[in-house]
């Protein structure tokens, strides 16, 4: 191959050195050197195009003809298993902690700082450091490592251990009261013991049904990013989650502050509307057996003569056995616990959320979430005239309750069932179904007017279209005129 320079003119919009030559490509047969055209030798020597004009480039330039393809030093290089097992021991060395609600086991470090491309960075230097020898594998090549060979991950999980396993993982058994000891010689039986229920329980069974369910930390309304929402009282939107395992749904409830008590006629009026949705959805709903309803033990919630008694109507009129468990404190493993802590991280992507439906599309945006608005019966005032309470029987120390399909209960301290059977009903039910057909709507809870004040001052920084929805819920909203603040117990768990 030649080059000869251009005998026509040329335009002056050519910039390039190669297309301002003429070419000439000989092939050598027997010494001779036959002229052919550029198509020809192409074809003869199975090159591209672009590789014959990186040749003549590199001739006009005067560079050297070495083909430089390959000799770069970020080839992907296959981890062997002495590369492998360096960086477990890597890994290793930070710390982490096991998911407490993951079915998987997924481990997460502890530092929020950590990521994949830093920890390529640390495992070079360490690497080089232990054999003095440079790792020779590309960032992406490490990444893909370990993500397919390794269970860690970077985002800390939502935990809730309990107190007293806290305290004897971090100080050491030998090292706290004897008290304590005695605690928790007592409590981690109990736990195994709740760990066994409920792995029984979540089995997969087409003859039971499994509910658990529990309320959101309260979201503030309206939530802005100035000083002076922090220096003020707000509103709350409450939300409550149910989680159904057999059909892997997810109900996600609300309700204003104001509008009723976050209480035992709440957790009622929404296990019922999910329980009736269910009758309608499910083919098989005849033939089960047994709802299990799983949740914490909030003695002004979920454990309490109104709840007991609303389940003990549920069981009558869907002739079914219903079993009530409280887990262990701190090892509930409920999955709506890990639903919030999604939820929660949304939520503080935004901030400013000034009306509850801000907080309610988020919501709407991820998948597997139903949104209910519903209304709150009182269960608690109606319930009393078809059961009685039993003085004797301490509710608030139950653990598991068993409910039967001919009005009796069961109540244990344990998470064994009960062979100690009593009847809380007044009277026979003759059509238990008209029971739920002529409750009322639960009444409105007052609000102090010093919040509304604050609230009221907080209006200034909100749009014309918030203010409209704040004034409307002024208009509908009880008033308190004492000056002292909220105290709802309901809020207290145990």
């Amino acid at each position: 191959m030649s080059k000869e320079a251009a005998k026509r003119r040329l335009s002056e919009t050519i910039s390039n050195n190669r297309e301002r030559s003429v070419w000439k490509y000989f092939l050598e047969i027997d010494s001779k050197k036959i002229l052919v055209c550029r198509e020809f030798l192409i074809k003869v020597l199975q090159i591209t195009k672009r590789r014959l004009e990186t040749i003549q480039t590199k001739l006009i330039l005067n560079q050297n003809l070495y083909d430089n393809r390959g000799s770069h030093n970020s080839h992907t290089v296959k981890m062997d298993n002495k590369i492998l097992m360096e960086l477990d021991i890597f890994l290793k060395s930070f710390p982490s902690v096991r998911s407490h609600y993951s079915t998987t086991n997924k481990i997460y470090f502890l530092n929020s700082a950590l990521n994949k491309t830093f920890l390529y960075n640390l495992f070079c230097d360490y690497y080089e450091s232990k054999n003095n020898v440079k790792l020779s594998i590309c960032r992406e090549t490490f990444r893909n490592y370990f993500t397919t060979n390794f269970n860690y991950g970077f985002k800390k999980p939502r935990v809730d251990e309990c107190d007293l396993c806290y305290k004897i993982k971090t100080l050491g058994i030998e090292n706290v009261n004897q008290e304590d000891k005695l605690l928790y010689e007592i409590h981690m039986p109990k736990v195994k013991e709740y760990s066994h229920l409920r792995k029984k329980i979540l089995e997969k069974n087409s003859k039971t049904l499994v509910l658990e369910f529990d309320y959101m930390a309260n979201q503030p309304l309206p939530k802005i990013p100035n000083s002076a929402f922090y220096y003020r009282r707000n509103l709350y939107i409450y939300l409550f989650n149910v989680n159904v395992y057999s059909i892997n749904a997810s109900y996600i409830f609300h309700s204003i502050e104001g509008e009723a008590k976050k209480g035992a006629n709440t957790i009622a009026s929404y296990v019922n509307y999910v329980i009736n949705e269910l009758r309608s959805l499910l083919v098989n709903i005849d033939e089960l057996e047994t709802i299990y309803l799983l949740s914490d033990s909030a003695g002004g919630q979920n454990r309490n003569w109104c709840i007991t008694k609303f389940c003990s109507l549920m069981a009558i009129i869907l002739n079914i056995n219903i079993i009530q468990v409280f887990p262990v404190r701190g090892h509930s493993y409920n999955p709506c616990d890990a639903n919030f802590s999604q939820i929660s991280r949304e939520f503080k992507k935004f901030p400013t959320l000034e009306i509850p439906d801000s907080y309610l599309n988020i919501i709407k945006n991820k998948n597997g979430f139903q949104v209910i608005k519903t209304e709150v019966l009182d269960f608690t005032s109606h319930l009393d005239n078809y059961f009685k309470s039993d003085k004797k029987i301490k509710v608030s120390k139950s653990s598991r309750i068993d409910y039967y399909s001919n009005g009796e209960v069961s109540f244990s301290t344990n998470y064994e069932k009960s062979n100690n059977k009593v009847n809380l009903l007044i009277k026979k039910l003759e059509n238990p179904n008209e029971c739920l057909k002529h409750l009322s709507v639960d009444s409105k809870v007052a609000i102090t007017l010093k919040k509304i004040k604050d609230v009221k001052f907080l209006l200034n920084f909100l749009t014309k279209d918030s203010k409209k929805f704040y004034n409307d819920y002024f208009n509908s909203t009880v008033i308190s005129n004492e000056n002292c603040e909220e105290f709802d117990e309901s809020d207290l768990e145990y």
